[in-house]
């Protein structure tokens, strides 16, 4: 969706797709940005997947701490829209809280985001962590911790060079090693 891109072109999107329950750690992703505004040019938490009452209550946190400009949220889109966001987003975030069903499951759109080239921010939940450290495919912050996530982002942010490998770490990972051919058996 070439509009869709063009219309966040000049901004650095951090992209959190999935439903919003509570232990998806979509709180701590915003406490987050007052640490993360001033220190990246144009950036924008964008948020796929809410449904109204969902987004009304993201409005509500992101007006109380003053980051509205920052933070974008869309309802949920179709799956074969997905893929747009995720080619138009500088980095994906899976920013789970440290639940007992966090800590043993890994939703697949951490897959999509590396078989798509995008470098991923995870919370320290064991499976999360144990992935992108194996894979070398992005960063890992403590959960429940915005200052540390805050602090990741702008690392990210400012590492180009580092995002190109695990860009590239990503999709040997999620072709290789973390393929569904290979993870099915």
């Amino acid at each position: 969706n070439k509009k869709l891109i063009l219309k966040y072109n000049n901004e650095w999107v951090l992209l959190y797709i999935g439903g919003l329950g509570p232990h998806r750690g979509l709180e701590t992703t915003l406490r987050s940005v007052p640490h993360v505004k001033n220190h990246i040019e144009n950036f924008k938490l964008l948020i796929v997947g809410a449904k109204d009452f969902e987004k009304d209550a993201i409005i509500k946190l992101a007006n109380h701490l003053k980051i509205t400009p920052c933070v974008e949220v869309i309802n949920w889109v179709p799956f074969s829209e997905i893929f747009s966001f995720i080619k138009l987003s500088s980095v994906c975030i899976v920013p789970h809280d440290d639940y007992e069903h966090t800590q043993t499951t890994i939703p697949h759109k951490l897959f999509q985001y590396m078989i798509m080239g995008k470098p991923v921010l995870v919370s320290d939940c064991r499976p999360l962590k144990r992935v992108v450290d194996d894979t070398k495919s992005g960063l890992v912050f403590c959960a429940n911790d915005p200052r540390d996530l805050a602090k990741k982002i702008i690392q990210l942010n400012h590492n180009k060079e580092e995002l190109k490998k695990m860009s590239v770490n990503g999709i040997e990972a999620a072709n290789g090693k973390y393929s569904w051919k290979i993870e099915k058996i």
